[in-house]
């Protein structure tokens, strides 16, 4: 995840878009797992 480089202007904007982005690996590994892939190839969970 790119945390380092952010354009939030304000801590609530920065929380939210941590939470944005770890629900968003949160989910791609749910789907991996429902397919029977690895859990850690999020890149492509959503390609085949």
């Amino acid at each position: 995840m790119m945390i380092k480089r952010n354009y939030a202007k304000s801590l609530n904007g920065l929380l939210s878009r941590v939470c944005t982005k770890v629900s968003a690996a949160a989910v791609l590994q749910m789907i991996n797992f429902e397919n029977k892939k690895p859990l850690n190839n999020i890149k492509h969970a959503l390609a085949a």
